[in-house]
């Protein structure tokens, strides 16, 4: 399949379809702080939002280029570093490397730990800190990790993976988290040998893939041992580390704060997504059913990396032996011709006027009782999203669930700085 050859426009991306009414500027509800409510409504009865025939919903829907507003790292101990000490570097996998290299090393973050939007809001606090820096969060309309919403933009052709998420609302914003209890948490963490190892091969492939400095500044001692000795190879695969990007953007008439893990840079760091790479791996293409299972698996890898404004995706291909065979780079914004006209198409339009639109839905339930934290329940068998609010028992479980004092889902300690600053905000 060969490469597209289109580069990322630093313009607003738009898809271009049919005619569509003007949208109007959503803006943030005031609420009552979650931290307020002492008492639990009646809840309201859930409602539900048809998934349409992508062929029905061809409506261009605006999408802003998105830009970095702040970044963070987490250490090899899980610890959050408001720095750029796990920024990596793209470099060029050594031909057949193999992927299951020093897989005895191997370090897996806990799973079975629920993160929540912690990382992500101890991070817009950190930002809020400098002059100026709480003004994209105070007009933000909703703030989630870059993943929930790639859910929001597959769903109109997920067909298979059900999810669900919860949402609250704080100062007028929706908070959007993956919705983890006890059974999904230990699910996360892979017990199948197999699957273990497969899931290694990637780690690996960006290991051989990147490197702690830019491949200008890499010291000539450094780069023999790299290149000899080492055969490429970067650091061993820990998955506590991460180099996390938060940006800001607009889909439709949503303004939103992002915050997702980016693999590495290629070339110089701008501090913005101009220069992110984000690295995948995939079985070789050898016949024409894995061609299409591939092409299917392009839509994730596009959602991904549209929406935290990643211009290119370097794919490693390996064989059944975990041996790289080649390396494809594609282009983001080129990835939606590659599938266009075949059976099996997707279209990006569909996708992001359905993301759109439930983000206009759920903010329509949230309104109806802001103080309450919701639910949102994605059926790809039923064709439909339903949303209720949880009772008083749920709520009380996602509160108590681990050390930390919690509002809904949110860090009380992050509640309270808000409430704080809305208050800023009026005096």
């Amino acid at each position: 399949m060969p490469s597209p050859s289109s580069t990322v426009k630093r313009a607003s991306s738009t898809v271009p379809q049919t005619r569509s009414p003007p949208h109007k500027r959503l803006r943030r509800s005031p609420s009552p702080s979650p931290a307020l409510s002492t008492s639990a409504a009646p809840a309201p009865l859930p409602s539900r939002l048809p998934i349409p025939d992508p062929l029905t919903l061809q409506r261009s829907i605006p999408f802003q280029q998105p830009a970095q507003i702040g970044s963070f790292s987490y250490s090899p101990i899980r610890s959050q570093l408001f720095d750029d000490s796990a920024l990596s570097y793209y470099v060029d996998p050594p031909p057949r490397s193999d992927l299951g290299h020093r897989y005895e090393h191997y370090i897996e973050r806990d799973q079975s730990v629920n993160e929540h939007l912690d990382g992500l809001v101890y991070a817009l606090m950190e930002i809020g800190g400098r002059p100026g820096g709480d003004d994209v969060r105070r007009r933000a309309a909703v703030v989630t990790w870059r993943g929930m919403l790639t859910r929001l933009v597959t769903a109109i052709y997920e067909r298979r993976d059900g999810w669900k998420l919860n949402v609250m609302m704080l100062d007028g914003t929706l908070y959007i988290e993956d919705a983890l209890e006890t059974d999904d948490l230990e699910k996360r963490q892979p017990t199948n040998p197999q699957n273990r190892i497969f899931s290694y091969y990637g780690y690996a492939f960006e290991s051989y893939c990147t490197s702690s400095l830019p491949p200008d500044r890499v010291p000539p001692q450094e780069a023999r041992e790299r290149a000899e000795l080492r055969k490429g190879w970067g650091d061993d695969v820990n998955t506590n580390v991460q180099w996390c990007s938060i940006v800001k953007t607009t889909l439709g008439s949503t303004r939103m704060i992002l915050g997702g893990e980016v693999d590495c840079v290629k070339g110089k760091y701008t501090e913005q997504p101009d220069t992110y790479v984000e690295l995948k791996t995939s079985m070789a293409i050898t016949n024409q059913r894995q061609e299409e299972n591939f092409e299917r698996k392009l839509l994730k890898f596009w959602a991904q990396s549209f929406l935290l404004g990643i211009p290119t995706i370097t794919v490693g291909f390996r064989d059944p032996s975990g041996r790289l065979t080649t390396t494809q780079h594609l282009q983001t914004l080129s990835i939606p011709r590659l599938v266009r006209g075949k059976p099996h198409a997707w279209d990006a339009a569909p996708c992001l006027a359905f993301a759109s639109q439930t983000l206009e839905f759920l903010r329509a339930q949230v309104v109806r009782d802001p103080s309450a934290v919701w639910r949102a329940e994605f059926d790809p068998r039923a064709r439909e999203l339903r949303v209720r609010a949880l009772g008083r028992e749920e709520r009380s479980a996602l509160e108590t669930g681990d050390e930390m004092e919690r509002v809904g889902f949110l860090p009380k300690r992050y509640v309270d700085w808000v409430e704080e600053r809305r208050g800023d905000k009026g005096a």
